[in-house]
Order: C-alpha cells, then sequence, then structure tokens
C-alpha cells in the first residue's frame, strides 16, 4: 500500500474531484512514473503524490506501468492504480450509504448502480434523459395544468402515454436475467428492464411532477401505486396501479388488482424505503452476473450491497 504521507497529503480524492483537475500532458504523467524509481525515496513519494493529484488521467499509463521492469515501479503503479480506482469508490460509496435514509438519493444509488456495468456513464445523462420525458407528460394534460393537481386520472393517463405507448418501455422477457435490466443507462436505451428498475423509471418521471407514485414490492415482480391518500382536493381516494413490466397496464384497486396478483395484498403492500430499493436492485444485478465469468463486476455489485448493509439504520429494540 502507499505510505501514510501519501494518505495524508490527498484526503479529498474523489473520481468527480478527479475529472475536475486541469489537462495533463502525457509526457508529464511519463516523467512522473519514471520518477518512482528515483534514487532518493523523497523523489519517489513526491511524483507518487503528484501522479494522485492528477488523478484518473494517470490511471491507464499507471496500469501500463505495472509491466515496468523496475520492480518498484511496478509496486508503486499498482498501489496507485489501486487507490485512484478501488479506494475512490469504496470512498465513495460509503459517504453514500452513511447518509440516512431520508437523504439517500435514489437516483444517485441507481447511478452508481449502473456505474458498475458502465464506468464512464454520467449521472447528468440520466437525469436528462428523466427530465425530457417529465416535460413531455407535462404536455399532455389539458390547458398546462400542474401535474401535482390534476385528476390523478388524467395524471397517470399522461405518464403511461409517454412511457409506455410512445417509449414502448416494458419488460424484458426473453433475457429477463441479463445485467442489462439493473442498469438505469441501459433501460433507458433499450425501453426494457426488470420490473423495479422500470418502476423507479416511472417514479422518477413522477417525482419530477410531484405526482405520488410509490413503489409497491411484490413477490417476484415490482409495481407503482398512485397513492390516493396524496391525490389533490376533491378527487377520488381509490388507488390505481401501473404494471410496468406488462407494458404499464393499469390496475384499480379491488378486483382487478386482487386478480393481477392473487394471494398478494398489493394495496396495502408498504414500499421500501430508498437503501432496501438499492438493496434489491443490487441483489437482483449480483444474480445476473452470477456465472457469466464476470468477476470483478460481481465482486462491485456485492462490495456496494455489503457498504449499504454495514450503514443501514440498526432495528428498533422490542
Amino acid at each position: 500500500m502507499i505510505g501514510l504521507f501519501l494518505i495524508a497529503a490527498c484526503p479529498s480524492l474523489s473520481r468527480e474531484g478527479a475529472a475536475q483537475q486541469p489537462a495533463t500532458q502525457p509526457e508529464q504523467i511519463a516523467r512522473l512514473i519514471r520518477q518512482l524509481d528515483a534514487d532518493r525515496f523523497e523523489d519517489r513519494e513526491r511524483a507518487a503524490r503528484e501522479l494522485l493529484e492528477i488523478g484518473m488521467p494517470a490511471v491507464e499509463p499507471l496500469r501500463a506501468a505495472r509491466a515496468h521492469p523496475s520492480a518498484e515501479v511496478r509496486w508503486r503503479a499498482k498501489s496507485l492504480v489501486n487507490w485512484l480506482t478501488v479506494g475512490v469508490r469504496r470512498r465513495e460509496l460509503a459517504d453514500f450509504a452513511a447518509q440516512p435514509d431520508d437523504r439517500l438519493d435514489l437516483e444517485h444509488g441507481m447511478w452508481l448502480v449502473a456505474r458498475i456495468l458502465n464506468p464512464a456513464v454520467k449521472k447528468a445523462d440520466l437525469t436528462r434523459q428523466l427530465d425530457r420525458l417529465a416535460d413531455r407528460v407535462a404536455k399532455k394534460l389539458d390547458k398546462g395544468e400542474p401535474a401535482a393537481s390534476a385528476d390523478p386520472e388524467k395524471a397517470v393517463a399522461a405518464i403511461r402515454q409517454v412511457l409506455f405507448v410512445e417509449e414502448g418501455f416494458t419488460g424484458n422477457t426473453k433475457e429477463r436475467y441479463h445485467p442489462d435490466n439493473s442498469s438505469l443507462e441501459r433501460v433507458l436505451q433499450a425501453k426494457q428492464g426488470l420490473p423495479i428498475l422500470l418502476s423507479h423509471v416511472t417514479i422518477a418521471v413522477a417525482r419530477r411532477l410531484d405526482v405520488p407514485l410509490v413503489g409497491v414490492p411484490l413477490s417476484g415482480t415490482y409495481i407503482v401505486k398512485y397513492d390516493a391518500s396524496l391525490a389533490p382536493v376533491g378527487f377520488r381516494k381509490d388507488d390505481l396501479f401501473i404494471d410496468p413490466f406488462e407494458r404499464g397496464r393499469l390496475l384499480r384497486a379491488g378486483d382487478e388488482i386482487e386478480q393481477a396478483f392473487p394471494g398478494q395484498d398489493a394495496a396495502s403492500e408498504t414500499p421500501l424505503d430508498n437503501r432496501q430499493t438499492l438493496e434489491r436492485m443490487l441483489r437482483n444485478l449480483t444474480s445476473s452476473l452470477d456465472g457469466r465469468q464476470e468477476s470483478e463486476r460481481l465482486e462491485q455489485a456485492e462490495e456496494f450491497l455489503q457498504i449499504l448493509s454495514a450503514y443501514a439504520p440498526s432495528a428498533e429494540p422490542e
């Protein structure tokens, strides 16, 4: 591992912070890598510290340096790559997971999950796509009526029209257990995914419009409910359900929802909190990665799941 001196010298490194570093010439990185084998210990430490400060642009050259003829360079390059990738990721996940649930941003968490499959995915791109979907829903409502005060039937109809008719979001029935079905990025691209991902795309769009949709975890699937207790004053107080995996089919409280999911009380199922939702998403991802020769990604998904669980609030004493 890199010496404690270097760790103390660079306490605030992060993936986002590294991306904000000024552009660095490849020659400078190459020069610093050569200095990792300098005669003086102080010069080797200084070069390592400067490479850490450069951040992510130095990762690929350092990976190549792990095959350097010098054992000192190989050892330091390996340590620096580990610090800039695994170390940064773990600290970032821990900072996220340590937040109380009411401040745990589910969309941020879904981006972190998506990044396991594509480290280059940008949160801003995902946010922009969800914003655009919400804008289109808003335009479906009569006379620009705010969705938050709209008739629940109209608000749900507008969401279903945009997401499931125009965009064609639906369940991936052919490859249900493919890892892509657990990535927000790839679900937005393919318009297919697992029930929980499709449900939380729907909820994310509704949240932007202050439409009270919540997730309903069921055995083997996951659906969305318009919480009628939060409906605007003057409108009916019956819950409406959307099944995103089945092209957004609409189900009403009573016989419809009971017949669709026999033996499950969807009407009174308690929504998961944000941490529990992410844990369920990660368990789906780990299951889909297992046995696919995706050991590195599987390790990352398991690590994220473990970190989330480690920071979960303790159960209330009986």
